[in-house]
């Protein structure tokens, strides 16, 4: 029964914390024919992706190394 209690638990914790996600604002208007080959616009939109793949790095080679090393992760 205690299991039980902790998974349930868990599964309102992950819902709760899901439900932000959904309370995002909707995406922009797709571009009119006047400005589809506007050269200012950056590609990708201009979307930053530096901080988010440092942080995979640097997560994956700690993994890496704990493993390697046998530390108990």
């Amino acid at each position: 029964m205690k299991a039980i209690k902790k998974s349930f638990f868990i599964a309102m914790v992950l819902i709760a914390l899901s439900l932000g996600t959904q309370a995002q604002e909707n995406p922009p208007h797709p571009p009119t024919h006047d400005n589809i080959g506007d050269a200012s616009a950056p590609a990708g939109g201009g979307a930053p992706i530096g901080g988010g793949s440092l942080l995979l790095l640097l997560m994956s080679g700690g993994y890496a190394i704990a493993k390697w090393r046998k530390v108990p992760a």
